[in-house]
């Protein structure tokens, strides 16, 4: 083989090398996107998964909030098709966060006494509120 070979069969190896390197970092950081009705269907498969998101509504009067040190830590409830899981999250929510918004809730979902509690990240990565629908155009 010649040098002009070798050179670029090495500058191959190393791009692949190099995309599979980044290719395999990133497997780490797979999030799963889920609707509360798809938790309930198999909760074995999404307990303790530590990048989850879970899409609901958030149950009317269900907004709890306590301050515990200088945090605040408020508890409520998701709901999708008549599935309801229980959210404990603390820090800052999103001014959108409000009864019977839209929400998709970021963090690792755990079964006690039996029912199904997601504890969502702190701050606003843990909760994405949807703008309310005024902004919809008239119909």
């Amino acid at each position: 083989m010649s040098s002009k070979s070798w050179k670029i069969l090495g500058t191959l190896a190393v791009v692949i090398g190099g995309i599979a390197f980044i290719a395999f970092q990133s497997m780490g950081d797979v999030e799963y996107y889920v609707h509360v009705e798809k938790v309930y269907e198999n909760p074995e498969k999404w307990v303790g998964q530590k990048n989850l998101q879970v899409h609901g509504f958030v149950v009317a009067g269900s907004i709890k909030k306590e301050i515990v040190g200088q945090t605040t830590r408020r508890t409520f409830q998701v709901e999708s098709k008549g599935k309801v899981i229980d959210v404990v999250h603390t820090g800052v929510a999103p001014d959108t966060f409000k009864d019977q918004s839209e929400a998709v809730v970021k963090g690792e979902v755990k079964q006690e006494n039996g029912k199904l509690v997601m504890y969502a990240l702190p701050g606003e990565p843990g909760i994405m509120a949807k703008c309310p629908s005024k902004y919809d155009g008239k119909r």
